[in-house]
């Protein structure tokens, strides 16, 4: 009788825990054109400042409609946005503005480091 509870009591055991799994799948995005690693400091960074935190515009003092893009933490947590803004995507204000849209090339490597985990490198 102890053996057949016991027998029972694995099968139920092992099958909820093969079922449990089954729902934990999660889709990876692969962009084929990320096959090198975007770095913050030496990549990202210097399009910003040179493009987005310039003076009067997404810099430490003027915090154009409140965005600040002088450090990663801004840049992580609107990483997305900036993305949308650059490339002129439906339902963002165009940026930069005054200036021409940039490049495919350098929206990008931008797409490219937020797929890449917005890392601090």
């Amino acid at each position: 009788m102890k053996i057949i509870l016991l027998s029972t009591l694995t099968l139920v055991i092992t099958t909820l825990i093969f079922f449990s799994c089954t729902k934990d799948k999660v889709d990876i995005v692969i962009n084929p054109n990320c096959i090198d690693t975007m770095y913050y400091t030496t990549q990202v960074e210097p399009i910003l400042n040179q493009s987005c935190a310039t003076s009067n515009c997404h810099d430490a003092m003027t915090s154009a409609a409140g965005y600040d893009f002088t450090n990663h933490a801004n840049v992580s947590d609107n990483a997305n946005r900036i993305l949308s803004v650059i490339r002129h995507e439906s339902g963002y204000l165009p940026m930069p503005t005054d200036t021409p849209k940039l490049s495919d090339s350098i929206a990008q490597q931008i797409e490219c480091w937020i797929l890449q985990g917005t890392l601090n490198n």
